[in-house]
């Protein structure tokens, strides 16, 4: 077999061809551990066939250990272009792949592959390609032979005669409503909203706050609304919601284990370069030109405090002592917002002030 030195990766399909390969070569941390590596794969079969038959658009699927059980390979044909395929797998079977991603070498970025199928991705790039020759040939895309060539799997077996077995929903939890902040399952249908956007600078003082805000009586600072229900004769006078980023839960000494469980959409934040790129956040709408949320402006915490026309005192009362907390120290009041209006009385224009 020759390859053209002239071209650096090994080939590609042919542009009629619709079936191509995935070919992952995953390295054990350890050896000893192929036996209970592929134990575990076989009790989760059943699993990843049921999965598998669903996608509709899979030849052929495999898991191989090498001689010596150095690596892992995943094999696979599949019809139409690798990212959508890997995209799918991370829905149909993520659990599987995070498993065989616990025992193989370089794979700690990804932790989840439900929670992180960016990272999943990026480590499928990696590991489908072989170099060869360092700066000269890249093995990852060779032209594989296929039979049926220009056809799906639905055009060479048919469509489906039969509905799939039905899936047995999960369990439903029943939910603490006082344990749920109200704005996530309730709507406030307030008629005016003051939104503070702030840095932390005293993680003792925000932790002071937040304790305040949750189990406190309420008389120095509004209380946090939950999702528990009120009679409709006795509406709250405000709502007080509290929303922080993943450097909030930093700048409040969070531990990093603790905050690697979060899904690495909020880990990453929307500012950053791949995830605003996807948003079309780009140009005159890149994180650079945000008021809020910038690399360059971080935002900890939002705290949301809302009410009525009828209750305007008691929303200016709570506004001040809120004011009051920012004062005393430990924060930064990065952009101070207004809301006026809704279904409750007129609109007025909104009131924006910024720190």
């Amino acid at each position: 077999m020759q390859v053209d030195p002239a071209n650096m990766k090994g080939g590609g399909a042919a542009p009629t061809q619709v079936s191509h390969g995935l070919n992952l070569t995953l390295e054990l941390k350890d050896p000893r551990q192929m036996p209970l590596l592929l134990a575990q794969l076989q009790i989760r079969s059943a699993q990843t066939r049921e999965a598998l038959n669903e996608l509709h658009f899979v030849h052929f699927a495999r898991f191989l250990p090498t001689r010596g059980n150095t690596a892992l390979l995943v094999i696979t044909e599949f019809d139409g272009p690798l990212e959508p395929y890997v995209m799918d797998f991370v829905i149909a079977i993520g659990d599987v792949f995070t498993l065989i991603l616990s025992y193989v070498k370089g794979a700690e970025e990804v932790k989840s592959v439900k929670e992180n199928p960016r990272a999943f991705w990026e480590f499928i790039q990696k590991n489908n390609s072989v170099v060869v020759v360092p700066g000269a040939m890249q093995w990852d895309d060779y032209p594989i032979y296929s039979a049926y060539a220009g056809r799906t799997v639905l055009d060479i077996v048919g469509r489906r005669t039969t509905l799939p077995p039905p899936i047995t929903p999960a369990r439903a939890v029943p939910i603490d409503f006082a344990d749920v902040q109200g704005n996530i399952l309730r709507g406030h249908r307030a008629s005016l909203a003051r939104h503070y956007a702030l840095e932390i600078e005293s993680a003792k003082a925000a932790r002071t706050f937040l304790a305040e805000i949750v189990d406190g009586d309420g008389s120095a600072l509004p209380r946090i609304t939950t999702a528990e229900a009120w009679p409709a004769s006795s509406r709250p006078a405000y709502f007080l919601n509290v929303g922080v980023t993943a450097a909030g839960l930093a700048a409040l000494g969070v531990s990093e284990e603790t905050r690697a469980l979060f899904p690495a959409a909020f880990r990453e934040g929307p500012a950053e370069a791949h995830r605003a790129a996807a948003n079309g956040d780009t140009g005159a709408s890149a994180p650079d030109h945000w008021e809020l949320g910038s690399p360059k402006q971080p935002v900890h915490m939002l705290v949301s405090l809302y009410g009525d026309y009828t209750q305007e005192a008691e929303f200016d009362r709570r506004s001040a002592q809120l004011a009051a907390c920012w004062e005393g120290g430990g924060w930064r009041l990065v952009h101070v917002q207004d809301v006026i209006g809704g279904d409750r009385g007129p609109v007025r224009p909104g009131r924006i002030s910024e720190a």
